[in-house]
C-alpha cells in the first residue's frame, strides 16, 4: 500500500509540473482531517455488556485526499481524479471521471457523486467520524449514495439544473438472506433523476433513485426481484448570518442504493418465497449562525426502519417490526486560517431497541475535535 501510494503521488506531481505537456490547466488539491476526542459507549454499545466504555481517539479521517483537476484550453472537456487517505496508508479512489461541456449540457462519466443529496450546500457542521458516526451525518437522517461509476447528463441555465444518470448499482446485497448457489445481478443498471434550483437565498435539490435486483436459481415459488428506491427532498435558506438546511427522505430497501444503510435496510423473504420490502423513513435538519470567523451550529437527524417481515411468524420472528434511530450535534467550526478550520463538536447518537429481542441498542457521547487543512 505504502509503495502504491508513493507511486500515485509521485504521478500527481509529475503531472503538475508538466501541465503544459497534458492540458491547458492543472490544478492539485489536499485535504488532511485529524480528529481527537472520547467516545462514551453505554454498556449496550460494548463487548461486556456489563459496564459503559470511555475511549479515546486520535485518527486521520478516511475522507482526507490528495486532488488533480484537469481542463482543456477551451475549457469544455475536464477530468478530475481525487485519492483518499487515512492511517496506517490506506488508501483508495474517491473520484475518478471526466466531463465534456456544450452550452448548458454536460456529459460526465466515471466515478463521482450527483444530486442524490451530495450537493455541498447540504452538508452539516456535523464532521466527527468516531464509533457511530462515519461523518457528515450519513446514515443518522443525511441518505447519501456511494460514490458509483455511472454515466450522466446534466442540463443546467440559471437557477435550474436537471440531471439523469446510469449508474452502476451498489454492491450491497439488498436482502437479509440469499442462497449461495443464487445468482444475484442487475438486468437494468440503476437509475437517477434530480433537479436543482437555486436562488441567493434558497436552494432546493428533489432526486430519485432506483434500482432493480434480479436472482436466478431461488427455490420454486419465491420472487425473483427485489426494487431499491430513495426520494430525497433537500432544502437549505441563508438569510444574513443564518443558515437553515432540512432533509427529508423515503426509501424502499435503502441497502441497495444508500450508503450505512446495511444492518437494516434490506428486503426479507417470508416462508412463502414473497419478498417483504423494508420501508425507512428519515430527515434532518441544522440551524447555524455565522459571527466572524465563527459558525454555531446545532442539529438533529432521525431515521424510522419498518418491516412486517421482522416480527411475522412467517418471517424472521423478531419481536418488533419497527427501529427508530436518532442523533443531535452541537459544532462551533472556527476558521484559524483560509486553509485550516478547527471544529470542536459534541454528538449523541441513540440506537433505539433492538428488533430482534427488543431490547435497548444503547447510546454513545462523542466529544472531539476535529483540525480541518483544506488547499
Amino acid at each position: 500500500m505504502r509503495k502504491l501510494f508513493a507511486i500515485a503521488l509521485a504521478a500527481l506531481l509529475v503531472v503538475a509540473f508538466s501541465a503544459s505537456a497534458f492540458a491547458y490547466d492543472v490544478k492539485l488539491g489536499a485535504r488532511i482531517n485529524q480528529e481527537f476526542g472520547w467516545d462514551f459507549k453505554s454498556k449496550e454499545r460494548t463487548n461486556n455488556k456489563n459496564d459503559d466504555v470511555t475511549t479515546s481517539f486520535n485518527s486521520l479521517v478516511g475522507n482526507s485526499y490528495l486532488n488533480a483537476k484537469f481542463m482543456s484550453e477551451d475549457k469544455k472537456v475536464g477530468a478530475f481524479i481525487e485519492i483518499g487517505m487515512k492511517e496506517y496508508s490506506n488508501i483508495g479512489t474517491r473520484y475518478a471521471y471526466a466531463w465534456y461541456k456544450v452550452g448548458n449540457c454536460t456529459l460526465s462519466a466515471g466515478q463521482f457523486d450527483n444530486w442524490q443529496g451530495g450537493k455541498g450546500v447540504y452538508w452539516t457542521s456535523q464532521k466527527l467520524a468516531q464509533g457511530a458516526s462515519t461523518g457528515d451525518v450519513l446514515g443518522y437522517g443525511k441518505a447519501w449514495v456511494p460514490r458509483q461509476p455511472k454515466i450522466e447528463f446534466m442540463y443546467q441555465t440559471g437557477a435550474f439544473g436537471f440531471s439523469f444518470a446510469l449508474e452502476k448499482p451498489s454492491t450491497v446485497a439488498t436482502t437479509y438472506s440469499v442462497p449461495s448457489t443464487v445468482d444475484v445481478y442487475n438486468k437494468i443498471p440503476g437509475l437517477s433523476i434530480a433537479a436543482d434550483y437555486t436562488s441567493q437565498v434558497f436552494e432546493i435539490t428533489p432526486a430519485f433513485i432506483w434500482t432493480r435486483w434480479d436472482m436466478e436459481g431461488m427455490p420454486s415459488g419465491y420472487d425473483e426481484e427485489v426494487d431499491s428506491m430513495g426520494f430525497i427532498l433537500p432544502i437549505a435558506v441563508k438569510m444574513g448570518g443564518f443558515k437553515l438546511i432540512l432533509e427529508g427522505h423515503y426509501a424502499k430497501n435503502p441497502a441497495g442504493v444508500y450508503s450505512n444503510y446495511g444492518t437494516y435496510g434490506k428486503a426479507v423473504f417470508k416462508n412463502s418465497g414473497k419478498v417483504e420490502d423494508t420501508d425507512l423513513v428519515g430527515g434532518y435538519g441544522e440551524l447555524s449562525y455565522v459571527t466572524g470567523a465563527l459558525r454555531i451550529a446545532v442539529g438533529a437527524g432521525v431515521e424510522s426502519y419498518t418491516n412486517d417481515a421482522w416480527k411475522a411468524k412467517d418471517g424472521l420472528g423478531y419481536k418488533e417490526d419497527n427501529v427508530v434511530q436518532y442523533m443531535g450535534w452541537i459544532a462551533l467550526p472556527y476558521e484559524v486560517h483560509k486553509y485550516l478550520t478547527v471544529r470542536p463538536e459534541l454528538n449523541y447518537f441513540s440506537f433505539g431497541d433492538n428488533p430482534k429481542d427488543g431490547k435497548d441498542g444503547g447510546n454513545e457521547w462523542l466529544i472531539g475535535v476535529l483540525f480541518r487543512f483544506v488547499f
